[in-house]
């Protein structure tokens, strides 16, 4: 028997194994196989929604410029925040003797079970 006739979701012959396969093109509903300079070549005929052919035989998804904008943003408020704390953190220290004096105080308002060895 020939494949895609008995079970058109499995098109493709597996010659290894000689069994039928299904379509491996991420979005492919349709396709076969053709001969090139390198060998056979699964080609894609039609994609399932969401997807277009494109001229080389594959389905390309309809929305891949919704994730480059997520990229774009996330990437740009990641640079932004490292920026910030960068900033932050190589800030000279511009009055060291409050400093001295806040944490001073902060260690005095911690609280301590001195019922507790050590």
């Amino acid at each position: 028997a020939e494949c895609g006739k008995a079970d058109t979701k499995q098109p493709i012959l597996n010659e290894e194994a000689k069994v039928c396969t299904a379509c491996t093109g991420l979005g492919c509903s349709t396709c076969g196989r053709i001969q090139t300079q390198h060998g056979l070549v699964e080609k894609c005929s039609a994609c399932i929604g969401g997807y277009s052919l494109s001229k080389e035989g594959v389905c390309e998804s309809n929305a891949s410029w919704v994730w480059s904008l997520v990229f774009l943003v996330v990437g740009t408020l990641l640079i932004a925040i490292f920026g910030w704390y960068f900033a932050l953190v190589w800030r000279p220290v511009t009055n060291q003797k409050v400093l001295d004096t806040a944490l001073a105080n902060r260690e005095l308002l911690k609280f301590r079970d001195h019922t507790v060895d050590g």
